[in-house]
């Protein structure tokens, strides 16, 4: 091989290096463009997944306050209904116990109106016993 033949081969093979090289640029940036495509479509997802469960975590909370709401509203109505029936009830009883005083009152002075004749009677009797007794 002669010298210029040498510097043809060398010539021509810096040219395939060269270029080799620019393709393996070429490639690494075409790589490094699809995979920041790549990386930017994974944000987008992932932002749109966190927008997605934020949402749904605010939906939950508006939810869980709504029941919330409802059940405080629901224990306020009981609370109100129990105070009435309480009061009801109280009212009831003292109803009752006026009646039953009423009712004992008057049984008391049945009772002593029936032992006043009672007794009117007796003494009566024992009267006319001692009278028929005594010989009358």
């Amino acid at each position: 091989m002669t010298t210029e033949t040498a510097n043809l081969v060398a010539l021509v093979l810096g040219g395939i290096s060269v270029l080799v090289a620019i393709f393996a640029i070429w490639v690494q940036i075409y790589l490094s463009r699809m995979m920041n495509k790549h990386i930017e479509k994974e944000d987008e997802r992932a932002k749109n997944l966190i927008k997605e469960t934020q949402r749904m975590i605010e939906e939950m909370a508006r939810k869980t306050d709504e029941g919330n709401e409802r059940l405080e509203r629901f224990i306020k109505e009981g609370n109100e209904r129990l105070e009435r029936f309480i009061e009801e009830t109280q009212r009831i009883i003292e109803e009752g116990n006026k009646r039953l005083e009423r009712f004992i009152k008057e049984g008391n002075e049945r009772l002593e109106r029936f032992i006043k004749e009672g007794n009117e009677r007796l003494e009566r009797f024992i009267e006319e016993a001692q009278r028929i007794y005594r010989g009358g």
